[in-house]
């Protein structure tokens, strides 16, 4: 199943030139993403969106989530993400805020949409 592209016309990445963004395919909007995610990682002035956690390297700001708030755009994140830029054990804060932005994520899917992905309704 193809998720439906729902880009908005105003992302932070592109020029307004590049036209009609919600016309671009995930793969373009994943491409994207990567490439930024790539020069976080290598950034030498740190003004990127990311943070150290000592002994684990970077770790995504959950803030991210809030801010990218286009699904294709979040699951590029997720997509594009390395597995320990995606571990909050030690960041409570951090690790409630990324629950609360999944659960929001569950919350708006329509009941149709959970059924298709094999979700069930919590509780």
């Amino acid at each position: 199943m193809v998720l439906p592209m729902a880009l908005n016309p105003n992302f932070a990445f592109w020029e307004p030139e590049i036209g009609d963004m919600t016309t671009a395919s995930h793969a373009e909007v994943y491409f994207t993403i990567s490439s930024v995610l790539h020069r976080a990682r290598h950034s030498k002035d740190a003004k990127f969106s990311l943070f150290e956690q000592p002994g684990f390297g970077h770790v995504l700001s959950p803030a991210n989530f809030d801010r990218f708030n286009d699904p294709v755009i979040q699951a590029a994140i997720l997509h594009g993400a390395r597995g320990t830029e995606l571990h909050f054990d030690n960041l409570e804060q951090q690790s409630q805020h990324m629950a609360s932005v999944i659960e929001t994520a569950l919350r708006s899917l329509s009941d149709e949409d959970r059924a298709e992905r094999g979700l069930r309704s919590g509780r």
